[in-house]
């Protein structure tokens, strides 16, 4: 639909990415919509455009560029052979497990329910889990009981405040009094 429109020269309808406020816009035209339209004929390749354009110009593909990963589509490799495949239980525990062995490891015992729950709420909210949150969580013997416990700690606003001091940390909050003037800041003292 965006490739014939742009094509076209008519303008996108209303809901399909129009201009502000609902109001259709034109698409781009000429040179650069001709190119644009290419562009999403070839899958969105990486194109370098020429520095004199001229009308009809063929595209030029940099080379080195598009051979870099993150300009390949993305294709799901084979599985690996592994010897014990009854551990895995998701695809990525092929990749997990090959690489184990690998390294002429063994993959460790499954943890008990008890020790679970306390890792993932240590590693989830930095937190121990209450006693009566663990013993809930073991006495659950359905087997969503680890999704409903992993749901409640991702729920916990103690999860958004463990995972934002990455953040903070990173921005240096409360470390100065700013970029320029670089002075601690003794509102703590």
């Amino acid at each position: 639909m965006r490739t014939a429109a742009i094509r076209s020269g008519h303008p996108v309808a209303e809901g399909s990415g129009g201009g502000n406020r609902g109001e259709p816009r034109m698409p781009i035209s000429g040179w650069v919509g001709s190119r644009r339209a290419l562009w999403l004929a070839a899958g969105c390749a990486l194109l370098i455009a020429p520095a004199r354009p001229v009308a009809g110009a063929p595209l030029e593909i940099h080379r080195k560029a598009a051979e870099h990963w993150a300009f390949k589509r993305p294709v799901r490799p084979d599985l690996p052979r592994v010897a014990r495949a009854d551990w895995c239980r998701s695809p990525i525990d092929y990749f997990i497990l090959d690489r184990i062995e690998k390294e002429g490891l063994a993959p460790a015992a499954e943890a008990d329910r008890y020790t679970l729950a306390r890792r993932l709420s240590l590693d989830l909210t930095g937190l121990p889990p209450s006693p009566a949150e663990v013993d809930r969580f073991v006495a659950d013997p359905s087997p969503e009981a680890c999704e409903r416990y992993l749901e409640k700690l991702l729920e916990s606003p103690h999860y958004g405040e463990r995972w934002a001091l990455w953040w903070l940390d990173g921005a240096r909050y409360a470390d100065s009094n700013g970029y320029e003037i670089d002075r601690t800041r003794t509102l703590w003292a």
